[in-house]
């Protein structure tokens, strides 16, 4: 049985692409959770506890959103972060409510 990349579950190649997923990954995880505790960010820690996203969340928090404070996003900004955020929801197959 393949996945989606054409591996076979169990292989030797489906371990290594597994291997190297979870050793970009987990780094990010980490950096990006502790952020989240240090800056007393609830319910970013809780996303990142839950979702896998293969560091491209965690690497937006940790470089982009964990840098901003209350009140000090421009227009411009909230705007180019609406539409990523939209990006990401449509890529993920999730409707907006």
């Amino acid at each position: 049985m393949t996945n989606y990349l054409g591996l076979y579950y169990g292989s030797t190649a489906y371990s290594v692409v597994m291997a190297l997923l979870l050793l970009w990954s987990l780094p990010w995880k980490g950096v990006a959770l502790w952020r989240a505790a240090k800056k007393n960010h609830t319910v970013w820690f809780i996303v990142f506890l839950i979702l896998n996203t293969i560091g491209i969340l965690e690497i937006l928090y940790i470089f982009v959103f964990s840098k901003m404070k209350e009140g000090e996003i421009t227009v411009e900004e909230k705007n180019w972060l609406t539409k990523l955020w939209e990006k990401i929801l449509r890529f993920l197959g999730i409707k907006k409510s």
